[in-house]
């Protein structure tokens, strides 16, 4: 705990923070900016945003947590691991479809909380395991995450750009993915020292726990963590859907008067 409060980290925290503060003023101030951070004005793009980026936490804390459960606490291959995630992957392929499809016929209400609340359950659970778990139970409820994952995200990032201007489509879609890339790697950076951390602290408050048992109680910790942040999205999911059906609604009544104008 002591490196976490470092002064060379504490120093190298706050110039970071300011550095964040100036790009953003400068940003708001040119004509043409490295990002638009004013397509935040945008509602339903501003929750999509969100979602993206609690999203790409979730998902990629799963994949820097899930090998060291299987490598370092259970002494498996690396040619296990593999296995382990494709079901997952498999899932979230397929259901990217699935939702994709449900919101062009039925739009976006339901889906993308339904996934997100898919997600943080499947999540939640993975914060239940011992050092016994089999790798049947994580390849089932790694399955189940793939299947929230692909319900919530494809439809929440289509729904966040289909809100923005035609001829601000490409600002968006920069946006979107710098702040996919950017809560990836915080979300890398923080397990992994949330990780080393809280597993020293377990070995030296018991001496009964052994290296490996450590390591999944800090494991499931962050699971615990990551599945009780998903299960504060799905609020953020359910006003992404409610102002995407009001934004539809405008844009019938629009089109309806432009006809009637006719």
């Amino acid at each position: 705990m002591a490196d976490l409060t470092h002064p060379t980290n504490l120093i190298l925290l706050i110039v970071g923070i300011i550095w964040m503060y100036l790009f953003v003023k400068v940003e708001k101030q040119v004509q043409q900016p490295l990002l638009d951070l004013s397509l935040f004005r945008i509602p339903v793009y501003t929750y999509s945003i969100l979602l993206t980026t609690i999203s790409s936490i979730g998902l990629f804390a799963g994949i820097f947590l899930i090998p060291l459960l299987i490598q370092q606490a259970f002494g498996l291959s690396a040619i296990v691991t593999g296995l382990v995630f494709l079901p997952s992957a498999l899932f979230t392929g397929i259901f990217m479809t699935v939702g994709g499809r449900i919101l062009d016929k039925k739009g976006a209400k339901g889906v993308i909380t339904s996934g997100l609340l898919v997600l943080a359950v499947g999540t939640l659970v993975m914060g239940f395991m011992s050092i016994e778990t089999s790798l049947a139970f994580i390849i089932f409820w790694m399955a189940i995450r793939g299947i929230g994952n692909g319900l919530s995200s494809m439809p929440s990032t289509t729904t966040g750009m289909n809100a923005v201007p035609d001829r601000l489509v490409s600002r968006g879609s920069a946006l979107n993915n710098v702040a996919r890339q950017m809560s990836s790697a915080f979300a890398v950076v923080f397990i992994s020292i949330f990780y080393e951390v809280r597993r020293g602290q377990i070995m030296t408050s018991s001496s009964t726990f052994s290296l490996e048992q450590a390591s999944v109680q800090a494991i499931n910790e962050a699971f615990i963590f990551v599945g009780i942040l998903t299960f504060l999205t799905i609020p953020i999911g359910y006003m992404l859907e409610k102002k995407s059906k009001e934004e539809d609604l405008k844009e019938r009544k629009m089109e309806e008067k432009k006809q009637a104008v006719r």
